[in-house]
């Protein structure tokens, strides 16, 4: 146990935290998925809009309930601006990932469906995988990247500790 305990480092933990969160978006995606592929029976009589509205429903329900997990739990201890205006802005970077490993997944598992004839929600678990590792990458380089306060130019310490005030 004390091994498991210096193995896992605070990203490690993040990292794990990530994973937990996306295992619970997995199962919110294929929760809504599921509920939308049978209320879309009417609206969608052809069976490949109906599976790509259904899986457009999940992606877009799983993405929210994401970004709220990872705001404030996995990405909780990063000073980031909590002002309504920076999680607007930290929101819409989530998304816009989200909307490009989204239309991956959704390739991913059209393709999954049709050319390797995978079962509707295996295929949904393919497109869900690639997506998990685009959505790690830049939202922990980018969305909730914590900003490095400017430094100063090298001496310019030294010069105004070592200048005269103006008389």
């Amino acid at each position: 146990m004390e091994w498991l305990t210096r193995q896992l480092t605070p990203e490690r933990a993040r990292f794990l935290r990530f994973c937990f969160v996306g295992l619970s978006g997995v199962v919110v995606n294929l929760g809504v998925f599921s509920v939308a592929s049978r209320l879309l029976l009417g609206a969608f009589p052809d069976a490949d809009d109906r599976f790509t509205a259904a899986n457009v429903a999940g992606f877009l329900v799983s993405v929210l309930t994401n970004f709220l997990l990872n705001e404030f739990w996995t990405f909780g201890d990063r000073a980031l601006h909590r002002s309504h205006t920076q999680l607007l802005r930290r929101l819409v970077k989530f998304y816009l990932v989200a909307s490009l490993a989204g239309l991956v997944q959704i390739g991913v598992a059209r393709l999954a469906r049709s050319e390797l004839q995978l079962v509707d929600h295996v295929a949904v678990l393919c497109g869900i995988a690639l997506a998990t590792v685009i959505n790690f990458i830049a939202n922990n380089v980018w969305t909730f990247r914590v900003k490095r306060p400017k430094t100063a130019a090298p001496g310019a310490a030294v010069a105004s500790i070592t200048s005269t005030p103006p008389a």
